[in-house]
């Protein structure tokens, strides 16, 4: 099978190659990839801005697909399956965290796209825990965007809290952002999606998906819509979806006291209690 192939460290060294069909092990299944989305580590790795993963590695750890062989001892899962796919293909299950139920953290996880082969390729070998059966209303297509979706649930609505009514900030209109908007907005949240220029086909679209309001910083001034908004008090929560300095310090600018920031990409959501 063909797949998109990191050969070597630094920036390039990106390759088609043919390498053997895998086949799925005791506890293991083998996905038949459908879709798959491009995520920033894979334009990262890509261009050699990212240095955490193993060679050589078919890229891509967003995707859907169907199951198209069960090994040993697999129940629940039947080929023909159709399925969103987490990237974790293993974790050890024995370290503090995987005994919690945060076997993201597992020192010795498997990611695919990164430790092992992902899905930039025709099939992916993972474990069964990891896949999640798809309604037939859910499209392989929008299916392939669960994993950052659920980034986006996990920080929003576990560890921060969103209710109904609150308004939202939303610093940076990418595939995060405009996630995290319409979470927010499912929730009942009113909320402001804010970007620079660069980002007018990303406003457009963050309205056309719901947002309350959007604001081209280099344009507009945003601490004005907020207070406007707001009454002066400040939002109840804000997230910063693009990841340096001057959002952070918007977002931490906006949000009221007893609010709630979150920054994608930390370990932890930020509190601000002052």
């Amino acid at each position: 099978m063909k797949g998109l192939l990191k050969t070597a460290k630094g920036p390039g060294n990106m390759a088609i190659q043919d390498v053997d069909e895998p086949s799925p092990g005791p506890g293991q299944v083998r996905v038949r990839v459908k879709w798959a989305g491009i995520f920033g580590t894979d334009v990262h790795i890509a261009l050699g801005e990212y240095f955490y993963y193993f060679l050589p590695v078919f890229l891509g750890h967003e995707f859907a697909g169907e199951v198209d062989e069960i090994g040993e001892g697999v129940e629940g899962v039947s080929v023909g399956d159709r399925v969103a796919v987490e990237p974790t293909k293993s974790a050890c299950g024995k370290c503090l965290h995987c005994g919690q139920g945060n076997y993201n953290r597992c020192e010795e996880r498997d990611i695919a796209g990164v430790v092992s082969h992902g899905a930039f390729t025709n099939y992916v070998i993972t474990r069964s825990a990891s896949l999640h059966k798809l309604p037939d209303s859910v499209s392989f297509k929008a299916a392939a965007l669960t994993e950052p979706l659920a980034v986006c649930v996990h920080g929003l609505c576990e560890q921060c809290r969103l209710s109904e009514g609150d308004t939202v900030l939303v610093v940076g209109p990418g595939t995060i952002g405009l996630c995290c908007a319409q979470v927010a907005m499912a929730h009942g949240a009113r909320v402001i999606v804010a970007g620079t220029s660069r980002d007018r086909s990303r406003l457009a679209l963050a309205e056309r998906l719901g947002a309350f309001q959007t604001v081209n910083v280099e344009e507009d001034d945003l601490e004005k819509s907020v207070s406007e908004l707001t009454s002066g008090v400040g939002v109840d929560m804000a997230v910063e979806a693009v990841g340096g300095a001057a959002p952070s310090r918007v977002c931490l600018e906006a949000v009221r006291k007893g609010g709630r920031y979150f920054r994608w990409g930390s370990r932890v959501s930020r509190w601000r209690w002052t």
